[in-house]
């Protein structure tokens, strides 16, 4: 696993544009400094260098920045977003209890896959609309989660 502090340092950094010039006794046309004027001269008094530019990642090295799974908290916070949804699937279908969702879920964070543990076809499909619409961090690879569902 690679950290951005072991990512090698890029060597073209935006400079940042000071509010005040270095020089005191200039004149308007003289002191004009803008983001231009120090791509083109980041020497000038009135550019400092971004210390706090990021370094431009390959694919590769982005990859390895993800997180490999999807937390609990991350898919806590997830289907609270479709519970009303849920309930609603619930409502007409008259199922009660807990029923296991399975999703197998893109590196990109997209639902690929669900599969529902017990219910009619009906109440499965309906909770399988739900939780497609569900979006997740971007991860390393597919990762497989499984979450209770249940009524609230």
């Amino acid at each position: 696993k690679r950290h951005s502090a072991d990512l090698p340092e890029t060597s073209r950094k935006v400079p940042r544009i000071r509010t005040q010039s270095r020089v005191a006794d200039t004149t308007k046309s003289e002191n004009s400094c803008d983001e231009v004027a120090c791509l083109i001269d980041p020497s000038a008094l009135c550019c400092e260098p971004d210390t706090e530019a990021m370094p431009v990642l390959d694919r590769e090295e982005e990859l390895a920045l993800r997180p490999y799974k999807v937390s609990r908290n991350q898919a806590k916070q997830a289907f609270a977003g479709i519970q009303s949804a849920v309930n609603r699937c619930y409502d007409r279908n008259d199922f009660g209890g807990i029923a296991t969702l399975t999703l197998t879920i893109s590196s990109e964070g997209q639902v690929q896959s669900s599969r529902l543990s017990d219910g009619s076809d009906s109440f499965q499909s309906c909770i399988q609309s739900a939780a497609s619409t569900l979006t997740f961090p971007k991860l390393q690879q597919p990762f497989t989660l499984s979450y209770p569902v249940r009524q609230n």
